[in-house]
């Protein structure tokens, strides 16, 4: 017996100013069809002046407190988020971002960084005013490798290159947020798996070792889906990718949890109900037919 393994959503970038954080989370968001958010900017929204304007009005301190409340009040799924240079100083902010993401530290080093940031005086650092950038990045590279689930090097590396390396690692840690459309998919099965669970295997609010099996299989056929956010619900999907004695569970699971679905979880039902009145796109390699060979030796 085991519990569902949850995905982590989010990917948060750390580093210092100038390691790229902004242009390489676009980037990310961009190939992951997901959103994007740059908590600089959301400071700077909530507060209506720049961030060097909060420290020549009040310091730098007060910017870091400014900084862990917008920090603390971020709650969003499947988001890049690129953090401003200070985020570490904060270890509740921290905490609190990667309860729902995996954080990347984007690691320049000091002549890199030099080469880039020009306007170190007036670029709004939550830094101390007598504070070199050598003391600054000496300060906070402890912080970064402290919150760092993976480091990257990036002094070398063009900013493609740099997303390139992000995209390798999360492969391997099996990572990867699903794109928003089949991430839903997903909590959809979970839920119609855990409910059958209950009822049938295990009571508790746990999942027993074969539904959980089903259900990293089905995260499997999901990662591998080529329609991405174009997807219909499995059900009406024009590829059968599933193995068929686990095509056999899930239609068992279906009949049982479906009915029962609308009054126990009826936004997941909504929502599960018209993505079902998608037509399932048809990929080219299929020369018009609706279905390829299914999945038996996946």
């Amino acid at each position: 017996m085991k519990s569902i393994q949850q995905k982590k959503s989010n990917i948060i970038l750390i580093g210092m100013p100038g390691s790229g954080k902004s242009t390489i989370g676009v980037i990310l968001a961009k190939a992951l069809a997901m959103e994007f958010v740059d908590t600089d900017i959301l400071i700077q929204t909530e507060e209506q002046r720049t961030l060097q304007e909060i420290i020549d009005s009040e310091g730098h301190m007060a910017l870091r407190r400014i900084e862990e409340n917008v920090l603390l009040e971020v709650d969003c799924e499947n988001h890049v988020i690129a953090t401003g240079g200070s985020a570490p100083y904060s270890d509740a902010a921290m905490r609190h971002l990667k309860q729902n993401g995996v954080s990347i530290f984007l690691h320049t080093d000091l002549p890199a960084l030099k080469s880039r940031v020009r306007n170190y005086e007036t670029r709004g650092l939550a830094k101390r005013p007598d504070q070199s950038f050598q003391d600054l990045f000496d300060e906070r590279s402890i912080l970064y490798t402290k919150y760092g689930n993976i480091t990257i090097e990036t002094s070398s590396l063009t900013q493609d290159q740099v997303c390139e390396e992000i995209l390798m690692e999360f492969k391997q840690l099996s990572e990867i947020p699903f794109p928003l459309r089949l991430q839903k998919e997903f909590n959809t099965i979970k839920t119609m798996v855990k409910l059958f669970c209950k009822d049938h295997h295990q009571p508790e609010d746990q999942i027993c070792e074969e539904c959980s099996e089903l259900v990293n299989y089905a995260g499997e056929r999901l990662r591998n889906c080529p329609f991405h956010d174009n997807k219909s619900t499995c059900g009406k999907c024009s590829i059968h990718c599933y193995r068929k004695d686990m095509q056999e569970k899930i239609i068992a699971i279906m009949r049982y949890a479906g009915p029962r679905m609308a009054w126990k979880h009826p936004v997941i039902a909504l929502q599960h109900f018209i993505n079902s009145r998608k037509k399932s796109p048809v990929l080219p390699s299929q020369s018009g037919k609706s279905t390829v060979p299914d999945g038996s030796k996946q």
